[in-house]
């Protein structure tokens, strides 16, 4: 489902072996979702007259993207580049997703991002 026009980095980390000592080898994985909206968010709670101010992001993407709490979302992507082993690495902007993740049934996610 097209829920705008933004192009986010979702990476994940995966436990992809372990070293000599046994502990676990994790690794950042990257891909990019298609079709995402994001958007400021910001707090009411303003300390003058000014404007409300800007406290972090809103991630709307399509249903299945399966983010969760541990995951980081790159955006806006500046760089793309992919190792000998074909594995895509993201360049860019690094938030946080911040509690939980909104699943609005197979139609969307919804998520507060934090620059980390």
């Amino acid at each position: 489902m097209k829920l705008g026009n933004d192009v986010v980095g979702h990476r994940t980390r995966q436990v992809t072996g372990k070293n000599a000592r046994g502990n676990d080898v994790v690794t950042n994985v990257d891909v990019e979702l298609l079709w995402c909206s994001v958007t400021p968010l910001s707090s009411s709670e303003a300390d003058d007259e000014s404007l409300p101010r800007v406290t972090g992001l809103r991630l709307l993407a399509p249903g299945g993207s399966n983010i969760s709490a541990a995951d980081a979302i790159i955006w806006p992507i500046t760089g793309r580049t992919t190792d000998g082993d074909g594995v895509l690495h993201l360049e860019g902007p690094v938030y946080e997703v911040v509690g939980d993740v909104g699943i609005w049934g197979r139609a969307a996610e919804d998520a507060s991002l934090r620059r980390s």
